[in-house]
């Protein structure tokens, strides 16, 4: 005859009763920790992410409304095409008839006979509305975040807490490389297109032009030519730029964040179970426990055991 050890019977066993009793099988599970024992900072890190997520991302869409519809008044400088300026090319494309021996002749303003290709709108079409989704899943994402307790189990509003990790991990994996490739696509973009002007104005300014140390001065030359812009266009790109890789990496860094809360298992705890198999003495001695425990209850109520004894006939 064998029977399971109650936990309090296993904490009363000497260290030799102990060894002598046969394990019969282990198990483990996880359950879910208690919310006070999670630190505050697994909610306060993504809320704090998600808030400058929604604000970076806010700033950074106003910023490039005013780069792409007020200084280079709705056209998309993101990988724009230029072509040097050539009086040939001038003169066919005014369908006119040249003779191949016609010399290339200096432009007076290299600005107005160059021509640029502003063909890909849909690139600052993408960035533009990537920054405003950013912004609208940044404040989604603080409301679900602050609403929900540290993890764990919990009594508030959310009882598992933890069930909003996976969604939240989902939306992350599919949406932080949209941010990031937006992000890049702008800034080398826009490097190339103040790369090649810069080539072009070096080849077509006179010695006695200024020279610019900086490309965004270039291409504010290059624009005065057709209309001069109140915003300092220097300033405003390195600010959009500055917003821009802010709203990234904190997309990324939540990402990081949510992969490691998985990793550790930080809203579970593993609870390890041991049976022992009881021996036989050990029964016995437990079953004269029980009927000892019996008698005295016995004798310590005589009274009301006469009585039952008493109206057992009836």
């Amino acid at each position: 005859m064998s029977a399971p050890v109650k936990v309090d019977d296993y904490n009363n066993l000497s260290n030799e009763e102990i060894e002598s009793l046969e394990m019969i099988e282990i198990r483990q599970k996880m359950i879910e920790r208690d919310a006070n024992e999670i630190s505050k900072l697994w909610k306060l890190i993504p809320m704090t992410l998600y808030f400058f997520c929604a604000l970076s991302s806010y700033i950074a869409s106003i910023l490039f409304y005013i780069f792409w519809n007020d200084i280079f008044r709705g056209n998309c400088p993101i990988w724009g095409e230029l072509k040097p300026p050539s009086p040939k090319r001038l003169l066919r494309d005014m369908d006119a008839t040249i003779e191949d021996e016609i010399p290339d002749v200096p432009s007076p303003d290299w600005r107005r006979n160059m021509i640029v290709s502003f063909q890909n709108q849909r690139h600052c079409n993408f960035y533009h509305s990537v920054s405003l989704c950013s912004c609208m899943f940044g404040i989604i994402w603080l409301m679900f975040f602050s609403m929900c307790g540290k993890g764990g189990y919990d009594t508030r509003i959310f009882i598992a807490p933890w069930r909003l990790v996976p969604p939240a991990i989902l939306f992350h994996l599919i949406f932080t490389p949209v941010v990031l490739y937006a992000v890049h696509d702008v800034a080398y973009g826009y490097s190339s297109f103040t790369t090649n002007l810069t080539d072009v104005a070096t080849n077509y300014m006179n010695k006695t032009d200024v020279i610019y140390s900086k490309k965004c001065n270039v291409v504010q030359h290059y624009l005065k030519a057709f209309e001069d812009s109140d915003h300092d266009l220097c300033y405003i790109y390195t600010s959009l730029q500055i917003f821009s890789w802010i709203m990234a990496w904190c997309w990324f860094l939540g990402l990081l964040i949510l992969l490691l809360r998985i990793a550790i298992v930080n809203d579970f705890r593993l609870l390890k179970l041991t049976i022992y198999k009881c021996p036989v003495k050990k029964i016995i001695e437990e079953e004269e426990k029980i009927d000892e425990n019996i008698e005295e209850e016995i004798i310590s109520y005589p009274r009301r055991l006469q009585r039952l004894l008493f109206f057992m006939p009836e």
